[in-house]
C-alpha cells in the first residue's frame, strides 16, 4: 500500500491509515542486494512482481478500477489482500 492507495481509502470510505508500510520499500530494506542486482532501487515494486520473487506464485490482477466483482475479481482480490502477508512471513 503506497501513499496514493491510503489516500483512495481516505477519501472513497474515510478509513485513515495509520502506520502503514509500504511493502516494495520493505522488500528494498530488508532484502537489498536482490533488488539492486536487478538494478531496483528507490522506486515502487508492484505487489504481482512481489509475489513472484518471494512466493514463486503469480498474482494476476487485472482489475483496474472495475466494480465489476465477479467470482474471478474476487478471488483476485482476495489474492492481492493476503499475500502481503505471506511476504512477510518470508521474513519471519
Amino acid at each position: 500500500m503506497n501513499a496514493a492507495d491510503c489516500t483512495r481509502l481516505r477519501n472513497t470510505w474515510k478509513v485513515n491509515c495509520v502506520s502503514v508500510v509500504e511493502l516494495g520499500t520493505f522488500a528494498q530494506a530488508v532484502d537489498h542486494e536482490r533488488w539492486a542486482a536487478l538494478g531496483i532501487t528507490r522506486k515502487l515494486i508492484g505487489l504481482e512482481r512481489l509475489v513472484h520473487m518471494y512466493l514463486d506464485k503469480p498474482l494476476l490482477k487485472g482489475l483496474g478500477a472495475s466494480m465489476n466483482w465477479t467470482k474471478r475479481n474476487l478471488s483476485v482480490a482476495a489474492k492481492a489482500c493476503t499475500s502481503p502477508f505471506q511476504i512477510r512471513g518470508t521474513y519471519g
